[in-house]
Parts: C-alpha cells; sequence; structure tokens
C-alpha cells in the first residue's frame, strides 16, 4: 500500500495562494470594497499588498474590480458573508484584520493558532469576570489585547463564519484558475493507491491520478479529513477548523464548554477522520490471510508532503506513523536556514510520538527524511 498525505504546502508548491496570509490580505483588500470608491480601494490595495501578494491581488482584480456589476454567484456570496461579520463585529475576523501583512513581517498568520490563544485563554482564566482581556502580543508581533465575552455559542457561531468565508475564498479562487500549471514530477510518475488529505482544497483530484486498484471506487480511496470545500455557495459548509485538546484526563472529559471548537469534535460532526482506517484495515486483514511470513506480506509505505506535522493533528499523525511499515516525511528546504524547517518538524514529532518512539522510528529507518529538493 502507498499512501499519500498532504497538507497546505502541496498547494503552495503548486503555485496556488491558499495560505491564511493570503486569504487574510483578500479579506482586508475586500473590506476596503465596501467602504472605499471603486477605483480608491483597489489602487491602495494594490499599492499595498502587489508586491507581496500579487496573486491575491489579481485575484480580486478579476473578480470584483474588473466586473463590479456583474458579480458571480461565489463572489456575491463572500461579499455578503463578509459584509454582515464585519457589521457583527466578528472576533475571528477582527483579529486578522490586526495582523501585519506588510513583505517586512515575519510573521505568518495562523488562524489554529489563533483560535488557540482565546480559547485555551478562555479555559484557563481563573478570572469569572466579562469580558476576558486576552493579550495578543504572542499572536501577531505586536502590543496588542482584546475583550472576548464569555460566549463560547456566539463565538462558534463566528467561527462558523469565518469557515464560510474560507470556503468561498478558496471557491472563488479555482473559479478564477482554470488550470494549476506548476506540477511535480514525483506525483505524476509515483502512483499512491490512497490519498489522505489535510486540505480543504481537490488539488491533487484535479491534476494527478490515483492508482486504480481492486473494485475499490476513486472516492473510496481518498479521505479529506477536515473536509472540503463545496461545489456551489448554498450548500452547507463542511469543514473542520480548530484546535486540538490541551485539557488532560480527567478535565478534557468533563470541562466540555468549548469542546466544539477542538478538531476531534468538529471531526464527528462532519463525518471526517476515519477512511484511512478502514485503508490499513483492509491490509492487516489480507496480511493476515497469507499467514505469518512477513515476506508474503504487503508493505504500508506513508509519504508525508507538504504538513507541517503541527499537534494540532496530533491524534490522527500517530496513528498514521505507527501504523504504517515505513514513513517518509518530505521537507521545504529554503536556501537560508536549511535546518530551521527539519528542526521544527523534529520537535513536532517529538510532541506527537515521544522522544523514544521517535528515536526507535528514525534509528530502523521506519521513519525518513527527506528535503523537497530530492523529489527533482
Amino acid at each position: 500500500m502507498e499512501l499519500l498525505v498532504i497538507g497546505n504546502g502541496f498547494d503552495i508548491a503548486h503555485g496556488l495562494p491558499t495560505k491564511y496570509n493570503d486569504f487574510t490580505c483578500f479579506l482586508r483588500c475586500l473590506t476596503r470594497r465596501n467602504n472605499w470608491e471603486s477605483g480608491q480601494w483597489f489602487r491602495k490595495s494594490n499599492t499595498e499588498f502587489g508586491e507581496s501578494y500579487p496573486q491575491v491581488i489579481n485575484l480580486i482584480k478579476l473578480a470584483y474590480y474588473e466586473q463590479p456589476g456583474n458579480l458571480s454567484p461565489v463572489a456575491a456570496k463572500l461579499a455578503e458573508v463578509l459584509g454582515n461579520a464585519i457589521n457583527t463585529q466578528n472576533i475571528w475576523v477582527k483579529i486578522l484584520s490586526m495582523y501585519d501583512l506588510s513583505k517586512q513581517s515575519e510573521r505568518w498568520v495562523d488562524c489554529e493558532e489563533m483560535i488557540y490563544v482565546v480559547i485555551s485563554s478562555l479555559e484557563n482564566s481563573p478570572s469569572v469576570l466579562d469580558p476576558v482581556t486576552i493579550s495578543l502580543t504572542a499572536l501577531i508581533g505586536k502590543c496588542e489585547h482584546i475583550c472576548i465575552t464569555r460566549n463560547p455559542d456566539t463565538l462558534f457561531k463566528q467561527l462558523d463564519e469565518l469557515k464560510t468565508l474560507f470556503d468561498l475564498y478558496l471557491q472563488l479562487m479555482f473559479e478564477n484558475q482554470k488550470n494549476i500549471s506548476n506540477t511535480l514530477n514525483f506525483f505524476e510518475e509515483k502512483k499512491f493507491d490512497y490519498v489522505l488529505s489535510f486540505n480543504y482544497t481537490d488539488t491533487y483530484e484535479r491534476i494527478y491520478k490515483i492508482n486504480e486498484k481492486g473494485t475499490e471506487s476513486k472516492k473510496a480511496r481518498e479521505s479529506y479529513i477536515h473536509g472540503r470545500i463545496r461545489n456551489d455557495p448554498d450548500s452547507s459548509v463542511n469543514i473542520v477548523l480548530g484546535i486540538h485538546d490541551s485539557l488532560e484526563e480527567p478535565l478534557c472529559n468533563t470541562n466540555l464548554e468549548y469542546a466544539q471548537f477542538k478538531k476531534y469534535f468538529q471531526r464527528i460532526i462532519c463525518k471526517t477522520g476515519a477512511e484511512y482506517q478502514n485503508w490499513f484495515q483492509k491490509i492487516d486483514k489480507e496480511n493476515g490471510r497469507r499467514g505469518g511470513c512477513t515476506n508474503n506480506h504487503e508493505l504500508k509505505n506513508t509519504t508525508i508532503f507538504g504538513h507541517s506535522l503541527d499537534v494540532t493533528d496530533k491524534d490522527i499523525l500517530k496513528d498514521i506513523i505507527l501504523q504504517s511499515s515505513q514513513t517518509t516525511i518530505y521537507y521545504h528546504e529554503p536556501k537560508e536556514h536549511t535546518s530551521e524547517v527539519l528542526n521544527s518538524y523534529i520537535l513536532n514529532l517529538i510532541q506527537i510520538l515521544g522522544k523514544e518512539i521517535l528515536i526507535q522510528l528514525t534509528n530502523s529507518d521506519k521513519l525518513i527524511f527527506k528535503p523537497t529538493s530530492a523529489l527533482s
């Protein structure tokens, strides 16, 4: 079995503007559209962000600036939802508006980190006073704070609104970028039996072919563990955007006020996350029929590409790595700070697997790290 696990780095490697920075830039520019004259808002956005976010500015140009009176259903819905989020003071959109998106900024926008800072602060705050004042200094890199009312239902409703905005943004991106020109030979030549995506996009499905295996349908061999974007702007949003559960037992089973913000909770609601277990069980069952001689057993090889190995996906990643015969993790190797990304991967894996298990897997070559440059 050849399993491919992909994260947002996969989309980025294919030239798609799917970073949270891109999304935040888009929201900031579109907010100006509601408040300024047409020429002024676009010129200002182009001047401020054109160099750092050329794809986002081009998307805005195509979707809004060039045809202001003839918006597509997706573009119109996105503008409507954003207008409502601003009018109702959506806390998540408000925090995103505080980020420094300039080219000089080294601070990446991370929606999951944003949610974690807010929710963990509320969960761990000894104060019963309302509202709770939360420092955003560590999050956005400058001295800012925000006051949040303890109302989980309202906060989650606003998070659903943020999910809708991101879903619509990705729909609009594909609507205005019909062809994905950046393809990688590695994925064209290597055929995977199963693909597990942590992305909301169907990029792999659009440009590569999954290996035909037995009688299983193509759909049964692809899994979107955090859900996927819709095909239209009016159906229900079914994506996971949350955090890992940082509470220890017994609190994680009793302190459930903010459980709906946890990924495990949202996966249950969205009915995602179980398919990969069936894949491993099928191979194990087949190997069991072949008897005790491991030479006759089918290996369970996993390739991880474009995933940061963040602890928010700890439960899934740990399960996959421990069930695999061998896991190869590809990491992006920038021209400068070549060891920085690999170091962060190892530190994350210590939190996911534990130091001793990580050492055992790497010493036995069951866990291998390779730079993406090795693919060329």
